[in-house]
């Protein structure tokens, strides 16, 4: 099946939101195109991974909050443009944005060590950085570095 014809498919049995918008996103580490769509409280990403034994490609939705990509960009627009921030600085605001270290009873040190790792992937790297992350990329306000970093690359609010 030709990656157009999945991706029409998919379109046409979506039923989101009645007000969206398709960001197509090429090139997404080891993946095929991906698809966001924005509607006014959340963006639904759509991934297409082809599996390695069967050859078979399979669809992945992730859903994200506008509030937490709104909080990603207020943490990434008071820095400088064009200038590079590593991942380790954005966790730790978020971190301490959200009081993830209270929720979990451990200090924002133990906290930025495992917030990548284990049960924290699904928990809060995710759906509070990474997929937050390429929803901004996709609309131009980062670029999103190898190792989790980005660079901030228009003024102004998230919208």
């Amino acid at each position: 099946m030709e990656k157009d014809q999945i991706l029409r498919e998919t379109q046409s049995n979506i039923d989101f939101d009645t007000d969206t918008e398709i960001i197509y996103v090429e090139g997404w580490k080891g993946k095929d195109d991906s698809s966001i769509y924005e509607g006014t409280k959340y963006f639904k990403i759509i991934e297409h991974r082809k599996e390695k034994e069967s050859g078979e490609i399979l669809e992945m939705c992730h859903i994200v909050t506008r509030e937490d990509v709104s909080l990603l960009w207020s943490i990434i627009r008071i820095l400088e443009m064009g200038e590079k921030y590593g991942a380790n600085y954005l966790w730790r605001k978020i971190i301490e944005l959200r009081g993830i270290h209270l929720k979990e009873g451990i200090s924002v040190e133990q906290m930025l060590k495992a917030f990548n790792g284990g049960s924290n992937r699904t928990d809060y790297y995710f759906p509070l950085y990474y997929y937050p992350m390429k929803v901004l990329e996709a609309k131009g306000y980062v670029q999103f570095l190898g190792r989790g970093g980005c660079v901030r690359l228009k003024d102004g609010t998230f919208q």
